[in-house]
């Protein structure tokens, strides 16, 4: 079974990749939440745009945003 991170870490890929951006807000959240950090997002992020290419690469602002929101909030 995967750890709550890990999960959360793959649901912000898929969302990149499925251009849902309140799924990536959420997940995002969630992600930082399961002990994320921006790094470990970040990369992820970019695991999602080399699997979906431009489209997935346009989300990664919206990834860039929540992290900077939340990572705030949770310190």
């Amino acid at each position: 079974m995967l750890d709550a991170k890990t999960r959360e870490l793959i649901e912000v890929a898929i969302a990149i990749k499925a251009q849902s951006v309140p799924c990536i807000i959420y997940h995002t959240k969630a992600a930082l939440e399961a002990g994320a950090t921006k790094e470990e997002l970040l990369h992820t992020g970019m695991i999602a745009v080399v699997m979906g290419g431009g489209n997935s690469y346009a989300q990664l602002q919206h990834l860039i945003k929540a992290i900077d929101a939340f990572e705030k909030k949770l310190k």
